[in-house]
C-alpha cells in the first residue's frame, strides 16, 4: 500500500523589497508589460534616493538603484513584476505553488518513494538558485517545511523498509 502525505514549503525572502535591482526590472517589465507602464516605472525609479540623518546632520543624498517603494500599492506590485520567473521556473514540475511578494509556498504529496522527495529537492535548489542569482537571500528564521499526516504514517515514510 502506498501512502501520500501533503507537504508544504514556505520560504521568506529577506530583505526582498530592497533587493530589487531597478535596470532588471524595467528590462522584466519591458517583456512583459506596455510601454506606457515601463515608461512610468523607469520615471518614477530613478528619482529615489537616500541619505542618513543623525540630529541635525544629514548625509549626502546618493540616487537608489535598488528597492521598491513600501507602504503603497505600487511597491508589491513592482516586485511581483519583478519576481515573476519565479512562478515560470516552479510551474515547469509538478509541484504546486502560491506566491504573494516575498513568500512563497510550494505544496506537493510525499510518498515513499524518493522521486518525490527529489522533485521537491530539485523545485527548492532552483528556487535558491534564482533568488541567489537574481539578488535575493531566503531567511531560514522565516522558512519553514511540515509534512501532514499521521505519527505511524510519518514513521512509514521514514522507514523505507516499510
Amino acid at each position: 500500500m502506498t501512502f501520500s502525505y501533503p507537504t508544504v514549503v514556505g520560504l521568506d525572502m529577506s530583505s526582498a523589497f530592497d533587493a530589487v535591482y531597478h535596470h532588471a526590472l524595467i528590462d522584466r517589465l519591458q517583456s512583459d508589460f506596455s510601454v506606457t507602464v515601463t515608461c512610468v516605472v523607469d520615471h518614477i525609479l530613478p528619482k529615489r534616493s537616500s541619505s542618513v540623518r543623525m540630529n541635525s546632520t544629514a548625509s549626502k543624498s546618493v540616487s537608489a538603484h535598488f528597492g521598491v517603494p513600501q507602504g503603497s500599492v505600487l511597491g508589491p506590485m513592482l516586485f511581483t513584476a519583478y519576481v515573476a520567473p519565479v512562478g515560470r521556473l516552479i510551474s515547469h514540475t509538478v509541484i504546486d505553488f502560491q506566491q504573494y511578494a516575498d513568500n512563497i509556498n510550494i505544496y506537493t504529496s510525499l510518498s515513499s518513494s524518493s522521486a518525490d522527495l527529489t522533485q521537491l529537492t530539485s523545485c527548492t535548489s532552483s528556487l535558491q538558485h534564482w533568488l541567489w542569482h537574481n539578488g535575493f537571500l531566503l531567511n531560514p528564521e522565516k522558512s519553514v517545511a511540515a509534512l501532514f499526516g499521521t505519527t505511524p504514517c510519518q514513521t512509514r515514510l521514514a522507514d523505507p523498509l516499510c
